[in-house]
């Protein structure tokens, strides 16, 4: 009877050990309009320059400069031309992502009350290459959607 029980419960147990270790990000599907409507701010700009911002030990995330070409939501503080910090977490288990220099985007994203770390975004949020928007996209980034800030 106790070798029956190992044999059961060994696997089980090596089972809930990689489920703890196998920790990562997932992200349900969202429809384009929801991102844009739930991020706390979105704003179409182009990639500028990404630093990497490290701890101790590792490569935390990219603190991104974005040269703001239009608001939509939020970053009411910031205006067309001004360069916006966006924060991006590096790793995948934190939903990390990268942005490519010199690319015009649509960011959706969240907002902190912080001067440093005021916007992030991530592998959940909204990232879309403006050139890939579709007709009914760009309509409703630019109204029809009818989100309220």
């Amino acid at each position: 009877m106790g070798l029956r029980k190992s044999m059961i419960l060994t696997p089980l147990l090596v089972l809930l050990v990689t489920v703890d270790i196998t920790k990562c990000c997932y992200c349900p599907p969202a429809p384009f309009r929801d991102q844009f409507c739930e991020s706390p701010f979105a704003i179409r700009g182009i990639v500028e320059s990404g630093d990497e911002v490290w701890n101790d030990f590792e490569r935390v995330y990219t603190r991104y400069t974005v040269r703001v070409e239009q608001v939509y939501r939020e970053p009411s503080d910031e205006t067309i031309g001004d360069s916006l910090t966006i924060s991006v977490p590096y790793q995948s288990s934190m939903c990390g992502m990268t942005l490519t220099e010199g690319r015009d985007y649509i960011i959706g994203g969240y907002v902190y009350p912080s001067d440093i770390e005021k916007y992030e975004v991530n592998g959940c949020g909204l990232t879309e290459f403006y050139e890939n928007l579709t007709a009914d996209q760009l309509a409703g980034i630019n109204g029809a959607y009818g989100c309220s800030l």
